[in-house]
């Protein structure tokens, strides 16, 4: 059994505003997925950014890690990097991708006004973090 995930989480910043993905009849979140057990941390977000978005980073560093327990008693560590070319990112057309059907929209929203959107964003403390 599996007792450890690990997760990469991006951080598309651009001009006050947040990169957002809407996954399909649930919650808005900074785009995520799990390391693959053969790939680096920098292969999983850029392997990860081409498929859901079809834009490739050309940059980016760590801002944040946090470790907390998942359901089932798993530890999940989720490794957070901020995306360095954000304007790629502007006009994502997520129905010319290979895995944007997983998703409902993605968008870039305020910062200020994350709280303010009639669905749940997960981590609900992202704007706190992001603040640091």
């Amino acid at each position: 059994m599996e007792t450890i995930k690990v997760k990469i989480r991006w951080v598309i910043l651009n001009e006050g505003k947040i990169f957002l993905a809407k996954l399909k009849d649930l919650f808005a979140c900074l785009p995520w997925w799990t390391l693959e057990l053969w790939e680096s941390f920098e292969q999983c977000l850029e392997r990860e950014l081409i498929e859901e978005l079809w834009v490739k980073p050309v940059i980016w560093k760590q801002i944040y890690n946090q470790h907390f327990l998942g359901k089932n008693g798993i530890h999940i560590i989720d490794f957070w990097y901020e995306v360095l070319n954000p304007k790629d990112y502007v006009n994502v057309d997520i129905t010319k991708t290979s895995h944007g059907h997983e998703l409902e929209k993605v968008w870039f929203f305020d910062i200020d006004k994350i709280y303010d959107l009639d669905f749940e964003v997960k981590p609900k403390w992202i704007k706190e973090i992001l603040s640091k």
